[in-house]
């Protein structure tokens, strides 16, 4: 599901449910990404050769060439593959399915280097001072679309969505700051669902 949900972040940019009576919205999130990859316009710390993300399916996103800029590509690729995390961001399933565990992975010439954590983060992108970069920290913590953004204070409000049990769907408001700590400000729900489900 984490895939569709990549691959759907323009389709379900604002999109909103027709019962919806929330407070939130995403007009009131002037920077609009929404019609960019999920790498698109990061401000990275250093600049990376390639940058990955992989989840139980595999390659779920990527841009730029891993390893491209390695003495030994060959080896390169294969120390990405042979220290691939066990752990990472836990990523809720959908609809009650199984969870799912996914990270970047991104290299700097002969360098592999993995984000699993917030720390990781931070060493990929470094101060948060880009939209993208607030977009990129959200998704990671599996809230979507997050491409509805505004700068407030030490960072970056943001606009999601999420699903809940029997088609329930919740707006949300959310912050990352430059640290690229992220925290809800306010969730409100948009469509109650099915009642013959709860």
């Amino acid at each position: 599901m984490r895939a569709s949900a990549l691959g759907a972040l323009v389709a379900l940019g604002i999109a909103t449910s027709a019962c919806s009576d929330s407070d939130i919205d995403p007009k009131d999130f002037p920077l609009d990404v929404c019609g960019s990859d999920l790498f698109d316009g990061l401000s990275l710390a250093q600049p990376a050769d390639g940058i990955e993300l992989h989840g139980s399916a595999g390659l779920l996103a990527l841009t730029g060439t891993l390893c491209g800029g390695a003495s030994d590509r060959a080896a390169c690729e294969q120390r990405a593959r042979d220290e691939a995390p066990k752990n990472g961001f836990a990523i809720p399933g959908e609809a009650g399915g199984p969870a799912d565990t996914e990270y970047l992975v991104y290299t700097r010439g002969d360098d592999v280097r993995f984000a699993t954590d917030t720390a990781g983060l931070v060493d990929l992108v470094g101060v948060i001072d880009a939209p993208q970069d607030a977009r990129l920290v959200a998704v990671m913590y599996a809230y979507y679309p997050a491409c509805r953004l505004r700068q407030n204070g030490d960072g970056y409000d943001f606009y999601a969505q999420q699903s809940g049990r029997c088609g329930t769907r919740f707006a949300i408001e959310g912050h990352v700051t430059a640290d690229a700590h992220l925290s809800e400000k306010d969730r409100e729900q948009t469509d109650p669902g099915t009642e013959a489900c709860q």
